[in-house]
């Protein structure tokens, strides 16, 4: 007998898992095969406020995004930017979500202002 939540394994006269509180299988259900995500770096910043007005605005658009450097940021007084990452695919989504915010001191990635000044000149 088998956790489907925790996965442990009990003897066969257990019925309930006594972690998770719920009923035993006789067989685990094969784990699910884990798929690469690829992220792109889209916007840094420095500024605290800019951080969780992004953050807000992906979440409520259900966007799938990291940020390195938010947990440091703070011990740094915000010296460190904060890295912005989503998903490649949700990129465009983003930019265009994103492009009429009033974002105080923040700066696109260094890839994407080379694109710019490249599409641009």
């Amino acid at each position: 007998m088998y956790c489907p939540k925790c996965r442990t394994e009990y003897r066969p006269e257990f019925n309930i898992c006594s972690n998770c509180n719920i009923e035993l299988v006789h067989e685990l259900p094969d784990e699910p095969i884990l798929k690469f995500v690829d992220y792109e770096e889209f916007i840094f910043t420095n500024n605290p406020g800019d951080s969780a007005l992004l953050k807000s605005v992906l979440d409520a658009e259900g966007i799938q995004y990291y940020i390195q450097g938010e947990t440091f940021a703070p011990y740094f007084y915000h010296a460190l930017p904060m890295h912005f990452y989503v998903r490649k695919d949700q990129i465009a989504e983003v930019k265009d979500i994103i492009k009429d915010l009033n974002l105080r001191i923040t700066t696109y990635s260094t890839d994407n202002l080379k694109r710019r000044k490249d599409n641009e000149g």
